[in-house]
């Protein structure tokens, strides 16, 4: 069978592995499995293809559904009981014509007007609404950062009465290849860590957490680092990865900062 979407493929979800792809494959497979969720004998969907439709205009998507009450082993649906079951549904946004059941839904990612995607960010139409997703490379700081999508899913805030900074533990994991142990400075602070980050909050003297503190003419510096190391005992040919923040603050300005994330080898 086929689904047809009111929208073409944009060159980031083309690759299959991208994440942006593995969350629409999934967003598709949810509304097909929510169409057949009353049909008898039960239905499990697994898509096939993606590809280009009506001059490039739309993408169509071909899946198949098996029974999965069936205890002679894997066993195909015939379409034609599963479309006249779309059908008697008289869902607003869908019609079928032959094998194809066509989804007639604006596309919010067409335009920036309806949708909020920030930038290093992909647009997904989820069949009624859209989600965003950020480009590989970039993870989110939602919602301590916007927009959202950062490069390594970095950050820095240095304000008046504190500093504070952050990374993606996706992308650490990722670089990696496995879990990893991070320390900050000289170890006496710990790090915070969530699903998302690992991230430190220092107030008051910046020394107390083992950061420095480095003075010119013109300026005050302060450096934070946190040292990464794959948390397996298996051997690496890199070194340690060293995350290093700063925060320069002007002498006769101290209400502002530069701030300056940045990794070394």
């Amino acid at each position: 069978m086929f689904l047809v979407v009111p929208w073409t493929m944009p060159p980031s979800l083309e690759d299959p592995r991208a994440e942006a792809r593995v969350l629409l494959e999934g967003i598709i497979k949810s509304k097909l499995q929510n169409l057949l969720s009353k049909f008898w004998p039960k239905a499990e969907v697994q898509l096939i293809s993606f590809e280009d439709s009506e001059r490039k205009t739309k993408t169509k998507i071909t899946f198949e559904s098996f029974d999965v009450s069936s205890q002679d082993g894997v066993v195909i649906l015939r379409p034609e009981e599963q479309l006249q079951h779309i059908i008697s549904l008289g869902h607003a946004h869908i019609t079928v014509t032959d094998d194809s059941i066509y989804w007639d839904d604006p596309d919010e990612c067409d335009s920036p007007a309806l949708n909020k995607c920030s930038s290093n960010s992909v647009c997904i139409n989820t069949l009624d609404s859209f989600t965003c997703v950020c480009e590989p490379g970039y993870y989110s700081l939602s919602p301590i950062l916007s927009p959202a999508c950062h490069e390594k899913g970095m950050f820095t805030l240095c304000l008046k009465d504190h500093v504070s900074g952050g990374i993606s533990k996706p992308f650490l994991i990722h670089y990696f290849g496995g879990n990893v142990t991070v320390v900050l400075n000289d170890g006496r602070c710990s790090i915070n860590e969530t699903d998302k980050f690992y991230y430190y909050r220092i107030t008051g003297a910046p020394s107390q957490c083992g950061g420095q503190t480095l003075i010119n003419r013109t300026h005050v510096e302060l450096r934070n680092a946190l040292t990464v190391t794959l948390s397996s005992r298996r051997s690496i040919t890199r070194r340690d990865l060293k995350v290093l923040w700063t925060c320069a603050y002007p002498l006769l300005q101290t209400s502002t900062a530069r701030m300056k994330p940045g990794l070394d080898w």
